[in-house]
Formats: structure tokens, C-alpha cells, sequence
């Protein structure tokens, strides 16, 4: 078969520019692995109350590797090697330093962050938190928690790790329940909070900061309209990287007032929300999310059919018990469960009276722990029988009387099932 000239100048000249296309696509990967940042996947995913930042943080690694698996090889690929042939020694040697750089950064870095995870966000920060209905200001220690320094602890102590209840958005610090447990009770009690935290969060913070404390009691609180989730494929990064991007275009169209066409907000929150006074990602999940039945039938069936958060909960206790020290699991309650909630629906959530006073979860819940001999104390009992609303109209955290009612519930649960009497606690 006769190829003319100018036919086979053009095969070459295609082919080359499709090497340079490769190396480019090359380039653009490996520059994915190096420049993605971890706190941007962290942040992003905190908002989201399903999935929990230690799964995020350990895909994030796979994400990297996916990276550069693929970027490498496009670099080096042989077409574009062929067309620097007279310095191809130079380039394999400079392929191989860039690629023993990148190995030893992600080496090192990957137990610098995956060491201190509880550290890196906020130590030594102070942020405020504001919105339509509170205004206080968050000051968090070198380790990154809502306290003081974990210094000149008494020598009886009690841990608590959570998520936003347990740091206390919305209330000053003196407010929230770990404060009121460590005035009245005189003794050091540590707050442990991790806002958008879940338990595979708490097993690692607790993982680090128990050998250190070394807590006489330590408490878990479950929130448990997010802290119930089932993670089924640990490589599932995928599915989460495609739920990010839908995350990120979305709060793009918050941002940008384009979902406040499509909303069924009230006038008067859409005005609020328009003003950044309603948590964004309340706005969103009512505008994906709407129906509040179907996503509490979604997480009882998750606790029922999936062992993820019962497994974390049994390491959990397995790391307590290590470190000598007794456990309470504290369940929290999402508000539609305790009162109306006129505030959800103005929002546009869709709130069936059946899930008033429903304790199918606290029921399943409590059962589990009595099998597991796990002290477990349910909060949902005294939030219904409160006068007073425990929680925000609007914003989903206890107000400092929910806080109120679980240092209650606390003080009493301890004193009839950890310490009797509770005055005899040595400092």
C-alpha cells in the first residue's frame, strides 16, 4: 500500500501532537495530585451530615494516588519520549527525582495530617458564629477544641467527643452542657466537639487524645439525625467525588441567589437566607432533601441492616476500654422529635406529626446497648417534657436551655448508674 508524502507528514505530525496532548493531560493530573487540597475536601464534606470527614480524609489519599497513577504515565509516555529522543537519558532521570519527590511528600504528609487530624482545622483559632438567631464567638485551644488548655486537669476527669451539639453552636462556651458539668461538679470536664464530626471522627480523635487526657469517664454523644450512616465500600470515592461536585455547584447557586427562584422558602426567610442569617446548608437540603420522614426512615433503616456505626461504636468502646476508663453513650435527638417544628417547614421541610415523640431509633438504639452492656441515656424523654423549647426556632443545636436539660440528664444518669454518690468523686 503506497502512502504519499504528504500523508505520512501529516500521520506524524497528528501523532505528535497527540503525545503533546497526553504529556499536557499528564501534567494536568499529577498537578491534581499535588494541589488538591485536603482541607477543601474536609470543609466541603463537613457540611454534609452524612458522609464524616475520617472517610473522607482516607479516601482523599486514594484520590491522590488515582492522581498520579495516572499523570505519571501519561508524562512518560513513549510517544512523547520518542520525540525527545537526543535527551532522553536527561528526561527518565528527571522523571524519576520528580516521581522519589512526590513519593516521599505524600509519605510524609500523610502521617503529618492523618497523625493530627484533630489538630489542623482550628488550634489556637477563634471564629464567630452568627445567624438570624445567636451571635457568640468560638475560642479554640493549640489542639483545636472549644476549651481551655488541656492543662492542670483534676484528677478525676471526664471526656466528652461529639459533634456541633457538644461544641455548642449557637450558645457561649459557658453555656453549653460540658461547661455546666464541669461547674457543677467541680472536676475537669474536656470538650471534645468536632462540628460536622460523626463516630468514625470521634474513634479518631479518641484514638489520639486518650492516651494523653486519660479521662475517668468518657462520654459519646450521637446526634442522631447525622451521626447514623452506613459505608458499605471503604473505596467508594467516586460516588462521594460526584456528590461533592453536586454539593459545590449547588451552594454555587445559593451563593448566587439562583436557588431562591426555585425555593419554596418563605418570603420572609428567603429574605433572612438572602442576608447569609440561615445556615446554607439548611437551604439546600431543603431544596434536595424536603422530606423529613423519608430521611428518618433512611436512617433507621441504616442502623437496622448496616453495621458501620454499630462497629465504630464497638471500637470506640474498645479504645475506651484501653485506656481504663468508662463509657456513656449520650443520644441527642433531631428537634422534628421533640416539638413542632414550624421553623423546618417555613424553610420548606416537609414534617409529618407522626415523627413527634417517634422512638423507633432510641428504641433500637437502646437495645443495642443493653446487649453490648454499653451505659447508654436518652435525652428525648426530657426535651418533650420541657417547658421551655430546647432548641433554636430555625437552627437545628440545642439553645442554652437543650444545653441545660443535658447536663441535667447527665448529672442524674451518672449519679444512678456510674457514681454513688456522685459528691464522692475524688479531685
Amino acid at each position: 500500500m503506497f502512502i504519499n508524502v504528504g500523508s505520512l507528514r501529516f500521520i506524524m505530525h497528528l501523532s505528535s501532537l497527540f503525545s503533546v496532548l497526553l504529556f499536557v493531560a499528564g501534567i494536568f493530573f499529577v498537578a491534581l495530585g499535588i494541589f488538591v487540597d485536603v482541607k477543601l475536601f474536609g470543609a466541603v464534606f463537613a457540611q454534609d451530615k452524612s458522609i464524616d470527614n475520617i472517610f473522607v480524609l482516607n479516601n482523599f489519599w486514594v484520590a491522590r494516588l488515582i492522581f498520579f497513577s495516572i499523570g505519571i504515565p501519561l508524562i512518560m509516555n513513549k510517544l512523547y519520549i520518542s520525540t525527545v529522543v537526543k535527551h532522553q537519558k536527561q528526561f527518565m532521570l528527571l522523571a524519576a527525582v520528580f516521581l522519589m519527590c512526590v513519593l516521599f511528600l505524600e509519605i510524609s504528609s500523610f502521617f503529618i495530617i492523618k497523625n493530627n487530624f484533630s489538630h489542623w482545622v482550628l488550634g489556637g483559632k477563634t471564629l464567630s458564629y452568627q445567624n438570624l438567631e445567636f451571635n457568640v464567638t468560638g475560642v479554640f485551644n493549640s489542639l483545636g477544641f472549644r476549651d481551655e488548655e488541656f492543662d492542670n486537669l483534676t484528677e478525676y476527669r471526664i471526656a466528652i467527643v461529639g459533634d456541633s451539639f457538644v461544641l455548642g453552636d449557637g450558645v457561649n462556651r459557658n453555656e453549653t452542657f460540658e461547661y455546666l458539668l464541669e461547674n457543677e461538679l467541680d472536676i475537669s470536664v474536656l470538650n471534645l466537639g468536632y462540628s460536622g464530626g460523626s463516630p468514625s471522627d470521634y474513634l479518631q480523635i479518641l484514638s489520639e487524645m486518650l492516651p494523653t487526657i486519660k479521662p475517668n469517664l468518657t462520654i459519646i454523644s450521637l446526634y442522631l439525625e447525622n451521626d447514623i450512616s452506613c459505608k458499605k465500600n471503604a473505596f467508594s470515592f467516586f460516588n462521594n467525588l460526584r456528590f461533592m461536585l453536586r454539593k459545590i455547584l449547588t451552594e454555587y447557586d445559593y451563593r448566587n441567589n439562583n436557588l431562591m427562584d426555585e425555593s419554596i422558602l418563605s418570603e420572609e426567610y428567603k429574605n433572612y437566607a438572602l442576608q447569609g442569617l440561615i445556615n446554607p446548608s439548611l437551604v439546600i437540603n431543603a431544596h434536595y432533601n424536603p422530606n423529613v420522614s423519608q430521611n428518618y426512615a433512611q436512617i433507621i433503616d441504616w442502623w437496622k441492616n448496616c453495621d458501620y456505626t454499630r462497629n465504630v461504636l464497638l471500637k470506640i468502646r474498645t479504645v475506651i476500654d484501653r485506656s481504663n476508663s468508662k463509657m456513656i453513650i449520650l443520644l441527642i435527638p433531631p428537634k422534628y422529635q421533640a416539638l413542632p417544628q414550624p421553623g423546618l417547614e417555613k424553610l420548606g421541610y416537609h414534617v409529618a406529626s407522626s415523627l413527634l415523640e417517634n422512638r423507633d431509633l432510641q428504641d433500637d438504639i437502646l437495645e443495642f446497648c443493653a446487649e453490648q452492656k454499653m451505659l447508654c441515656v436518652d435525652l428525648l424523654p426530657e426535651l418533650i417534657n420541657s417547658t421551655l423549647n430546647p432548641y433554636f426556632n430555625v437552627d437545628i443545636h440545642f439553645n442554652s436551655h437543650g444545653h441545660e436539660i443535658a447536663s441535667e440528664v447527665l448529672l442524674k444518669y451518672m449519679e444512678n448508674n456510674v457514681y454513688k454518690p456522685i459528691s464522692n468523686i475524688t479531685k
